[in-house]
């Protein structure tokens, strides 16, 4: 049980969901997968290929484009209509991408999963399983990456942290 009385202890990370999903959900699912580097792209498809044969990706696209090109990825995405829209964009601006056009385009699900398709393609490491447990993924990456993730992790955890903290006095005035 959390501080604030959530139970459970399990989040959905998303290298991890990725791979599950990909090993164990109906073979007929359509995905589509939207994000990271042409190579890293390439790389991804190649091992989920491999780690399930027979899957059925019906179309990819790297993340290296503008907010004027949304337009002919949507509509390539609205021709193929996956089941399944993969989105590894990175946070925040996978979130961002997907806010703006979740209406736009006609499919199952959309899945920002980020993280995930560098994981999975094998070009970046992820964390030993033992800091999965102690919920600190994050500080592996930090290390790992500190200038990209600087301003993510001051900013967004800081911001986290405080409304943490206000809730946690909030309860506890409360009485609950």
């Amino acid at each position: 049980m959390s501080w604030l009385g959530a139970r459970g202890n399990e989040r959905v990370y998303g290298p991890a969901f990725l791979d599950y999903f990909v090993r164990n959900a109906d073979i007929n699912l359509t995905h589509y997968f939207l994000g990271a580097s042409q190579e890293c792209l390439n790389q991804l498809l190649k091992k989920l290929r491999e780690k399930r044969p027979g899957i059925k990706i019906v179309g990819s696209h790297d993340g290296y484009f503008k907010n004027a090109d949304e337009g002919e990825i949507n509509g390539e995405i609205n021709r193929l209509k996956p089941d399944l829209v993969w989105v590894g964009l990175g946070t925040p601006k996978q979130q961002a991408w997907i806010h703006r056009n979740k209406e736009k385009i006609k499919v199952g699900a959309i899945l920002a999963v980020g993280f995930a398709f560098d994981v999975n393609a094998g070009t970046k490491s992820d964390a030993p399983d033992w800091m999965g447990k102690f919920g600190v993924l994050w500080l592996y990456r930090f290390i790992r990456e500190p200038r990209r993730l600087f301003k993510r992790y001051a900013i967004y955890n800081s911001v986290f942290l405080w409304h943490l903290f206000r809730q946690v006095m909030v309860s506890n005035r409360s009485g609950k």
